[in-house]
């Protein structure tokens, strides 16, 4: 058997000689991503491992962690020094064994949380600083910096999103998971706030406000550190107070500060929450108790909130990718500037999986990062949602979705009801509900400014239609199996939460997010299921003899809302599943439910192609001037029958 790569058409084939002197040919199909300005190639010869919980993740990251011998990258979203990892073990201490090996350099970056939200990223850079002054420790083993914002075009609505951690330059960590509060989690996915050891925030749930309060002499202030020991004490550090009264939280009582927070820190303790007003705090739902003591979900009457998520790790060629991604946004970050990593043909193949590295990257973070290649900086990469278009067009039998969000261009919104008037002030109702109101009317930039003066986000897209083309692209592939001349099953299984993380009665941003998702599954126009409708009708006209059957795709068609009720609601679900998850436990005398939290992001098509990552079905992760993202395509040369 030989195998060859065809670059023009991007695809592999493998050619087989038969006994009778005929061959035999299977192909690829053409979903590798080509064009100028694409972050990676595809390579093979990688090896790649998933984790489908947090737990599992959570002990192969530790193993690989503590066997370390000379490098530590971890780029994250939101990374908490204090984030349970196992029983009694967080990253902090996980990370201080690794440490104390002679020639180690951990190098960490989270993104620089911009307000609204809060993720701990200074508080986690002060106290994993601290291990610098550990004996055994070498000066600048740990450097940390937090990455800013370079869209150009909306800095204020932009994160760094992408959850990547990399092991001596062999072992490349990618998926949803961040080493953060609330993810460590397994397949019983426990509602008990308080079993392995959850402490303060790692009883995560920022769909109800925590209600057990708790003391800040035994929680860890990280402005109550010093950055280094003292000579003459080398297992001590004396607290110091905050340089200026503007760098003090709020509501923190001024013991805090003269409390010896080296001490709980070596004592296993856990990072104090903050209750600060307009700050949306993801560990606390925002809570702004005017209260010296902090608080946190109660074991005794209050559920956490689950976490479902994948990740994996993988070795082989394509590491190099993830570690040339993560040196070009360290040193666009201003970090100790770190050397250009060896290409990819200096890491040795470790499995038979052709992997190609994809990115959503707004222009300005591709111009900050100064390629090297020469490639075109001046535009934005929209890679993953290229990639996901190729999958959609491409599956032959079926189409597997779990993601945090499928939000997506959709035709217009539809609404249940309409005020007589139209003309209500919104002065009774929440920002949310002004918005709602208003798209009903065709007051959409109204309610968008509205909406952004109530939810502090100025100059957000946040409240404007969908513009991404996945949904688009599913009801086209189902329209196909439907119309069919010789119909072989097809079908869509999608898996989302039941609704974003957070309080959907006083959040703004939440409410609106399940705004757009039911908009873009059911009610829109030109929505998943209002799709698949009309692809039904056509084909119920088709068989009926009429030849004018192709109206039902026209937008036009002033007839649509009565030839859609000929197709009842139920029948779409021959061609699409939609799931979330729930689950429920009993504290004390009170049964309590909470859902499971779907954060995954992933697409598998027949079995054959993954791809996965962190990037969501919405256009801040999509449409390449929205949040930096990074996801793995994934075939299998082993398994493939492609």
């Amino acid at each position: 058997m030989a195998t060859m790569d065809l670059d023009q058409t991007s695809r592999s084939t493998s050619i087989i000689a038969g006994t009778d002197g005929t061959f035999k040919t299977t192909v690829t199909s053409g979903l590798w991503i080509d064009d100028d300005h694409v972050y990676a190639p595809k390579r093979d010869g990688n090896d790649l491992h998933a984790f489908v919980t947090g737990k599992a993740y959570f002990a192969d990251l530790i193993q690989k962690m503590e066997n370390a011998s000379s490098e530590i990258c971890i780029a994250g979203w939101q990374i908490n020094w204090d984030a349970l990892m196992a029983p009694g073990k967080r990253l902090y201490d996980v990370l201080l064994q690794a440490a104390r090996k002679k020639g180690m350099k951990i190098y960490v970056m989270p993104w620089d949380d911009t307000r609204p939200i809060r993720t701990y990223d200074v508080q986690t850079i002060r106290v994993l600083k601290t291990i610098n002054g550990e004996p055994g420790v070498a000066p600048d083993t740990v450097m940390a910096v937090t990455s800013p914002s370079f869209n150009l075009t909306n800095k204020a609505y932009f994160s760094h999103h992408q959850k990547t951690i990399l092991i001596d330059r062999r072992y490349a960590y990618v998926g949803g998971i961040d080493v953060a509060y609330g993810r460590y989690d397994d397949e019983r996915f426990t509602l008990k706030c308080d079993e392995d050891g959850r402490e303060v925030m790692n009883r995560y749930n920022p769909c109800i406000p925590p209600l057990l309060a708790v003391s800040f002499s035994e929680m860890v202030e990280p402005k109550g550190l010093m950055q280094r020991h003292r000579p003459s004490s080398p297992g001590l550090a004396m607290p110091r107070l905050p340089s200026s009264p503007s760098m003090k939280p709020p509501s923190l009582p001024p013991e805090v500060f003269v409390t010896n927070d080296w001490d709980k820190l070596k004592r296993g303790k856990w990072q104090a929450p903050y209750q600060e007003a307009e700050v949306m705090d993801l560990m606390t739902n925002g809570a702004a108790i005017d209260s010296a003591a902090p608080f946190t979900l109660d074991p005794s009457r209050q559920a956490r909130m689950p976490w479902q998520d994948m990740h994996v790790r993988m070795e082989g060629p394509s590491v190099a990718d993830i570690l040339s991604n993560f040196v070009d946004r360290w040193n666009a970050s201003g970090g100790p500037r770190l050397p250009s990593p060896p290409p990819a043909q200096q890491f040795a193949a470790a499995g038979s999986a052709m992997v190609q590295v994809l990115r959503s990257a707004p222009a300005g973070l591709r111009k900050k990062e100064n390629r090297r290649d020469g490639k075109n900086t001046a535009v934005c990469e929209d890679h993953i949602k290229q990639a996901m278009c190729k999958l959609i067009e491409k599956a032959d039998h079926f189409i597997y979705i779990e993601n945090q969000f499928f939000v997506g261009k959709m035709g217009k919104p539809v609404h249940d009801d309409a005020s007589a008037d139209g003309q209500n002030s919104g002065q009774d109702l929440s920002p949310a509900a002004n918005f709602i109101n208003a798209q009903k009317h065709g007051l959409s930039k109204v309610a968008s400014w509205t909406l952004r003066q109530n939810d502090d986000n100025k100059g957000s897209s946040l409240y404007e239609p969908p513009t991404n083309p996945i949904c688009e692209a599913l009801i086209r592939r189902i329209t196909r199996a439907i119309l069919n001349a010789e119909p072989k099953p097809f079908h869509v299984y999608i898996t989302l939460p039941v609704h974003p993380e957070g309080d959907f009665f006083t959040t703004a941003s939440v409410a609106v997010q399940i705004y757009w998702t039911m908009q873009t599954i059911s009610f829109g126009t030109n929505s998943l299921l209002n799709g698949i409708r009309r692809a039904l009708r056509a084909r119920q006209l088709r068989d009926q003899g009429d030849k004018n059957y192709k109206r039902m795709f026209a937008d036009t068609n002033q007839d649509m809302d009565k030839e859609l009720q000929h197709i009842p609601m139920e029948a779409c679900f021959d061609y699409v599943t939609l799931l979330n998850l729930r689950n429920w436990a009993k504290l004390g005398e009170r049964y309590v439910t909470e859902q499971v939290y779907v954060h995954t992001k992933l697409m598998i098509v027949d079995d054959r192609y993954a791809l996965f990552g962190s990037a969501n079905i919405n256009d801040r992760s999509l449409n390449g001037e929205g949040d930096s993202e990074i996801a793995l395509l994934v075939a299998d040369q082993k398994n493939s029958t492609a």
